[in-house]
C-alpha cells in the first residue's frame, strides 16, 4: 500500500516530467523552424559572371588596353564590376560570347533556386510549417547588369 509520502513524491515527479515534456515541445518547434530556414532557397551574387569577364578579356588581350592599372600591370583582367573598365574595347563577338555565358549562368541559377524552393516547400509541409513566399522582385541581381553593353559610350568605370 502506498503512503501519502509516496503519492506526493510521484505527483512531484509527474509535474517535473510534464514540464520537461512541454519544454521539449517548444524546442521541437524551434528545431523544425531551424531546419526549414536551413532549407530555404537562397539567392546570391553570381561570381561566375565576373570570372567569365576576366577570362574573356584576358583571352582577348584586353588587359593591356584597360583603364585599370592593376589589369595592365598583371597582364590579366581583374574586373570587379559588370561592365568592366575595358568594356569599350570589347568586340561584338566577345560581347556576344559573354551574353551567352551570362544567360546560361542565370538560367542555371534560376533552375537551382526553383528546385530549392520546391524542396523547401515540401520540407515545410513535412515539418508542419508554412513556407514563406519569396517575392521574385526582391531577388538579388547577378552582381550587376547581365551582359556587356554594346555601346562604348555607356561604359562603366571601376
Amino acid at each position: 500500500m502506498r503512503t501519502q509520502e509516496d503519492v506526493l513524491r510521484l505527483e512531484a515527479e509527474n509535474r517535473h516530467l510534464r514540464d520537461r515534456l512541454n519544454s521539449l515541445g517548444d524546442v521541437t518547434v524551434e528545431m523544425r523552424r531551424g531546419v526549414a530556414d536551413l532549407l530555404a532557397p537562397v539567392t546570391r551574387e553570381r561570381p561566375e559572371l565576373r570570372l567569365a569577364i576576366r577570362l574573356l578579356a584576358s583571352e582577348a588581350g584586353l588587359p593591356t588596353l584597360c583603364g585599370r592599372r592593376e589589369c595592365r600591370r598583371a597582364g590579366v583582367c581583374r574586373a570587379e564590376n559588370i561592365p568592366p573598365a575595358c568594356q569599350p574595347h570589347w568586340s561584338e563577338e566577345l560581347t556576344a560570347r559573354f551574353d551567352y555565358i551570362a544567360v546560361g549562368v542565370e538560367l542555371s541559377a534560376l533552375c537551382q533556386e526553383q528546385e530549392q524552393a520546391g524542396f523547401h516547400a515540401y520540407a515545410c509541409e513535412q515539418l508542419g510549417l508554412t513556407p514563406e513566399k519569396t517575392d521574385m522582385k526582391t531577388r538579388k541581381k547577378s552582381g550587376g547588369k547581365v551582359g556587356v553593353s554594346r555601346s562604348p559610350n555607356s561604359a562603366g568605370r571601376e
